[in-house]
């Protein structure tokens, strides 16, 4: 998985993504504040999901 860690600090909070080739999945991991989750996604889920965070992190920027 490639790992993008979102502080600069010691905190460990971080989000990753990686492919599970064998069974065809993208994954995601998120972790904060001590609490991790790893959802495995088929390929229309990963994109459905990638859209919609687009949409809105787009809809956050605008209010700005």
């Amino acid at each position: 998985m490639r790992h993008h860690y979102t502080t600069g600090d010691n905190s460990g909070n971080h989000w990753a993504v990686g492919v599970n080739s064998s069974e065809s999945l993208v994954l995601v991991q998120i972790q904060h504040n001590d609490e991790q989750v790893r959802l495995p996604m088929t390929v229309m889920q990963a994109r459905a999901f990638a859209k919609e965070l687009i949409r809105n992190a787009d809809k956050v920027e605008s209010q700005t």
